[in-house]
């Protein structure tokens, strides 16, 4: 590598060509930048005491092979958004010069003699925009981008007529530098002396000893920052041949990032289909932020010396277009009952559980689940993420949870090893039982947020329907009305408790509804609403029949109403039914619970360890199907395979202490409860220790030790992955 400071414009003369390579992103600089730059460069060109302002690098390796001519081409590493502005700003100038605007510019010799210059349009462009005796050849242009900006930029320097779909950004900042040139007062040659003192790291690469990758990692460039999906494309396609670059671009990747990268896509949505894809794959190295996705990506294919670029990148492809059908099923899912189910999945605004749905739609598209079964899977998934919500769990513990949960399934019975598997999650990632989500229904506030009142509404108005309504043309409707100051009418019918009445139920399923006509209906007494035109009794809303026969509203009406639609809601969204055999498994535990087999450690304890130990032991079994309690001569072990937990009881000692096996660095534990025991000695397997005592809240330990679990079976998934 060589590396030398340069004056850019000197830089650009010569008979050289810059070709930006295929896989390397659109030019991107945005009207900030712009702004940077075109301030800079005026501050250089005005100041006389600056004698040069620093741009950044450019960074290039030689590709001359490829060239007929005796043009020197380059392959562009590092630096081409800085490259494209400055020809933008060049055309703008030249542009200018053209429309009669003058730069005369006066230049000292040794003998004190003064020389004026004058610059003119046609001296920019052919010493900075064309090789000028290259005209009508491919070696022409100085600059050549990627295939989607490379027409537009060769016809604007060209002054020729723009295609159909030019490159916005490239106009955009190309009509920023003509605005400014525009400016009144301004000085041209302050533009031009600013270009000369501009200066750059030039930087050389030599073929076959350098490595592109790492230098373009290493670079601290000025501009805008490359995204984690920008330094993974430039992993994977840097190092090939041009030609094999060209190939796996335009057949893979172009296409992974029309899918994913779109306009209507959000801006990390890349970044998270690779951590995704890094969990599907049973990576050890999935971040939990998505600024390190690059460096796990690369750690990933670092572990795997044997593949070949071509079979990883023909994999993210077909992994991309599933995530796309996730991301956004209406336009990229062909099948109308998938699209519907990906669709009321989407209505939660949870992106959690992608993750796992890659791994369930890639079984479906690999013949490991048929249709009504992936179908099922995706219900099923509906149903577990609403009911929590509803019952006030939420997301915690999930973005841990769907990762590993392929690695606990059997591929040969999907459908039911992924029911049995939710079945058997306790504390904070249980499935919550009817009785649980029919409180959570029929007590809590559901109108906010908003979506995911609208959400329950429709499915409940649309539960068994084959014309089906869009909430879209509906409101949220609250039957007894918000408004603080209730009519006379309203207080008359709620009773003397009107006020506690309308701040218990306000909000509430019982009060909600849909309608059309919620600004005719507004805070009208019930009756009012319920016969005008418009009204409930006009409604042909199923969720408005039953308010069409009543005569009044009040606290045991509403109730009323929503104890039905909570029935309703548990065969809308059911409760996960397990396979007999895991129903079989659960009663022989009971059965061995109740031989207590554990007895010899429990003998002379207090009835309060006891009875911390009884509710341990009930959720660290039920964290997994095929969980076993073994005791040992020294402490009782919890097994999957292997020991993923040891609790002992210390006789005299009222406090459980239990080991957790995993590293101890790599335990998530916010709230310090273990201790590092790598260096110490002890009893249990692994490095981190925690002690119990009679009267602890065990969510936040079983969080740890689901963690353990997680890890084990994580590793014995990709254990089975490399042996298959």
């Amino acid at each position: 590598m060589k590396a030398k400071e340069s004056k850019l414009l000197k830089f650009l003369q010569g008979e050289k060509q810059f070709l930006v390579p295929i896989y390397q992103r659109k030019y991107s600089w945005q009207r900030a930048q712009c702004e940077q730059y075109w301030n800079d460069l005026l501050m250089a060109g005005r100041s006389e005491r600056v004698q040069s302002h620093f741009l950044g690098a450019v960074v290039y390796i030689g590709h001359g092979v490829y060239s007929a001519s005796d043009v020197s081409q380059l392959l562009v590493i590092d630096g081409q958004q800085r490259l494209t502005t400055t020809t933008l700003l060049m055309i703008a100038l030249a542009r200018a010069l053209d429309a009669g605007r003058e730069i005369f510019l006066e230049t000292g010799a040794n003998d004190g003699t003064i020389t004026t210059m004058r610059v003119t349009a046609s001296r920019i462009r052919e010493n900075y925009l064309v090789n000028r005796h290259e005209e009508g050849s491919d070696s022409y242009h100085k600059l050549l981008l990627t295939s989607t900006d490379r027409d537009a930029l060769r016809r604007l320097v060209d002054g020729a007529p723009l295609a159909d779909a030019p490159s916005t950004r490239l106009l955009e900042n190309l009509a920023f530098f003509e605005e400014r040139l525009r400016t009144p007062d301004l000085d041209l040659r302050d533009v031009y002396k600013g270009l000369q003192k501009l200066v750059i790291v030039d930087v050389a690469l030599e073929q076959g000893h350098d490595n592109p990758q790492l230098i373009f990692e290493s670079m601290n460039s000025t501009g805008l920052d490359l995204s984690q999906a920008d330094l993974i494309r430039n992993y994977v396609l840097m190092g090939l041949e041009p030609k094999e670059q060209t190939r796996l671009y335009r057949t893979y990747w172009s296409r992974m990032e029309a899918l994913l990268s779109a306009p209507e896509r959000q801006p990390d949505d890349f970044d998270r289909f690779v951590r995704d894809y890094l969990s599907l794959r049973g990576s050890s190295s999935v971040p939990a932020r998505l600024k390190d996705v690059y460096a796990a990506f690369k750690k990933h294919v670092q572990t795997q010396p044997g593949l070949a670029t071509a079979d990883l990148v023909s994999d993210l492809h077909t992994a991309a277009v599933r995530y796309a059908a996730l991301l956004d099923p209406q336009r990229h899912e062909a099948d109308p009952e998938v699209r519907r189910a990906l669709l009321d999945l989407h209505a939660l605004e949870l992106d959690v559980w992608y993750p796992f749905g890659l791994h369930a739609y890639g079984a479906w598209q690999g013949g490991h689940l048929d249709k009504p079964e992936f179908l099922q899977v995706l219900r099923l998934l509906e149903s577990y993420l609403f009911r929590r919500w509803v019952s006030g769990l939420g997301t915690q513990g999930l973005n841990k949870f769907f990762p590993a949960l392929p690695a606990q399934l059997d591929e040969s019975a999907y459908l039911d090893s992924f029911r049995d598997v939710l079945y058997a999650q306790r504390s904070y990632l249980r499935f919550p039982h009817d009785e649980e989500f029919k409180r959570g229904l029929t007590t809590r506030s559901i109108y906010t947020p908003r979506h995911l009142c609208r959400y329950t509404l429709r499915k409940l108005e649309n539960d068994g329907h084959k014309e089906p309504v869009n909430p879209a043309n509906y409101t949220i409707e609250h039957i007894l009305p918000q408004n603080e100051d209730l009519s006379e009418a309203w207080r008359e019918m709620l009773g003397p408790d009107w006020r506690d009445v309308q701040d218990r139920y306000l909000h509430t399923l019982g009060n909600l509804t849909l309608t059309g006509y919620n600004s005719e209906l507004s805070d009208r007494p019930f009756l009012e609403k319920r016969d005008m035109p418009g009204g409930f009794k006009d409604s042909h809303l199923r969720l408005n029949h039953e308010l069409a026969g009543l005569d009044g509203w009040d606290a045991e009406r509403i109730e009323a109403r929503a104890n039905r639609l909570a029935e309703q809601a548990t065969r809308v969204w059911p409760m996960v039914q397990p396979t007999p055999e895991l129903l079989a498994r659960v009663q022989a535990r009971r059965e061995e619970r109740s031989e207590r087999t554990v007895e010899d450690h429990l003998r002379g304890t207090s009835p309060e360890l006891r009875e911390l130990f009884d509710e341990l032991r009930e959720a660290l079994l039920g964290m997994h199907p095929n969980a076993t309690e073994i005791a040992t001569s020294t402490y009782v072990a919890y097994k999957v395979g292997t020991n993923f937990c040891d609790v002992q009881i210390r006789p005299g000692v009222s406090r459980l202490v239990v080991w957790l096996n995993l590293p101890f660095k790599d335990l998530n534990d916010p709230l310090g409860l273990a201790r590092d025991v790598s260096r110490i000695g002890h009893n249990g397997n692994g490095e981190a220790e925690v002690t119990l005592e009679p009267g602890v809240n065990l969510d936040a330990f079983l969080s740890l030790a689901q963690q353990a679990l997680e890890r084990h079976l994580a590793r014995r998934g990709t254990e089975r992955s490399s042996s298959a």
